[in-house]
């Protein structure tokens, strides 16, 4: 039930997002291939004073293999914040998105570390690969600031 809550909450932050108002970006994002090493930050907005947001970051390196395959693996930094994860993805480039379905999510229960699981809005300019979720109520951010190094 938790999982398919995370699901939903990506989704609708998501239609949200893109039905906001001011210009749009109608050109289709590139899809991500290669390995990309960067920042992930987890932001957490206090729903009592927004203008207090905790952070935490780590390292990790996100591996996107070819889209004729669809997977992915995280690895780095993932002793405390983010989990080591992989399973399969897919990219929607005309609507800037990426869903993640992350085999080594739990079946049950809420996982101590995050996961790249669910949907992301991204943006890519074929180096610099920038990837967001946001949580229940705006009060959860996830973010991917990556650059390409390698294929």
């Amino acid at each position: 039930m938790k999982l398919n809550l995370l699901y939903l909450s990506a989704l609708v932050a998501l239609a949200i997002y893109g039905c906001g108002g001011g210009k749009k970006n109608l050109d289709a994002q590139p899809i991500p291939d290669g390995t990309y090493s960067g920042e992930f930050r987890l932001l957490h907005i206090h729903s009592d004073n927004r203008n207090i947001i905790d952070t935490q970051k780590t390292n990790l390196t996100v591996y996107f293999a070819p889209v004729s395959t669809g997977t992915f693996t995280v690895t780095g930094d993932t002793t405390t914040l983010h989990a080591g994860s992989k399973g399969s993805f897919i990219a929607d480039g005309a609507n800037h998105t990426l869903f993640f379905i992350d085999n080594t999510y739990p079946k049950v229960g809420t996982p101590a570390k995050t996961h790249l699981s669910g949907s992301y809005a991204y943006q890519y300019d074929g180096s610099a690969l920038k990837i967001a979720a946001f949580g229940p109520q705006d009060t959860l951010a996830l973010q991917y600031d990556l650059k390409k190094t390698g294929n």
